[in-house]
């Protein structure tokens, strides 16, 4: 591993008792998927081994991290609480356009388990290929149940 993994691992082990997993992948150049998940719709997301796989050597498909922390949602159903098309940069406070947009799922936020403490209770970002649609039972594929009927580009990034 290379030394800042190496160091991040014995930090979180002497802080949380936990080892720090490595979800790095070994892609140079990182696959896509387009799903056109919109709020409301049901997914479930993919299993480790099938992330991993669609990451890069920095843990990034497309820029965006799969961090740690995502791997307890792995595997489990969740609705789409809105797509991300811009984030606001918080170094300069400017709001950015997204090369790739990425989704916000429903109860899904940076729980800190392998690393400093999250106190806003980040929403996470998610790449539409670490996802797939679930059936919703009576439903099929596609089931839409609005969750929040406004854009929360900004909204993410605040934490709100």
């Amino acid at each position: 591993l290379p030394f800042g993994y190496m160091l991040i691992g014995k930090l979180c082990r002497s802080v949380t008792g936990k080892n720090y997993p490595d979800v790095r992948g070994t892609l140079e150049k990182t696959p896509s998927e387009k799903l056109d998940l919109r709020e409301g719709d049901l997914v479930v997301v993919k299993s480790r081994e099938e992330i991993v796989a669609t990451l890069d050597k920095t843990a990034r498909n497309r820029g965006l991290t799969f961090e740690p922390s995502m791997l307890r949602y792995c595997g489990k159903p969740y609705r789409v609480l809105c797509r991300v098309d811009r984030v606001i940069d918080e170094r300069t406070g400017k709001l950015r356009p997204m090369r790739e947009p990425a989704v916000i799922l429903q109860d899904v936020v940076c729980t800190s388990d392998f690393g400093p403490v999250c106190s806003r209770s980040n929403y996470l970002f998610w790449r539409e290929i670490w996802l797939r649609r679930a059936e919703a039972a009576g439903c099929g594929s596609g089931c839409r149940e609005s969750t929040c009927g406004e854009s929360c580009t900004a909204k993410a990034m605040v934490g709100v």
